[in-house]
């Protein structure tokens, strides 16, 4: 998920999933964001910019959303964002569970 400011990832992000760290977040330039809720998760999200500097693994994240996209070509942190932002990215294509199982495939979701 892409959001165009920490603002608006604090109202569309659920605090259950926040709370069970099912995101990682990052700034376009590399920078961490910590994700915070109630321990209960049914308090609001907070979405903090921290000093920490994790280019490399949003730029390993984002090879492997490419990937499952079927492209070759891995675009910056914030080309990507600019795209996203701007509705010019297709959906990923999902295959089923099923389809996972019958071909073996446990790496697509």
């Amino acid at each position: 998920m892409v959001f165009d400011s920490l603002q608006v990832a604090e109202e569309r992000l659920e605090p259950a999933d926040v709370a069970s760290s099912a995101y990682a977040a990052y700034t376009a330039d590399g920078r961490v964001v910590d994700l915070l809720t109630s321990e209960e998760a049914n308090g609001p999200v907070v979405a903090l910019r921290t000093e920490a500097d994790d280019r490399r693994e949003l730029e390993r994240r984002l090879a492997h959303y490419w990937d499952r996209h079927g492209s070759r070509t891995v675009l910056s942190p914030e080309e990507t964002v600019r795209l996203l932002l701007a509705g010019e990215l297709p959906p990923l294509r999902r295959r089923s569970w099923l389809a996972r199982i019958l071909h073996h495939d446990a790496s697509a979701a």
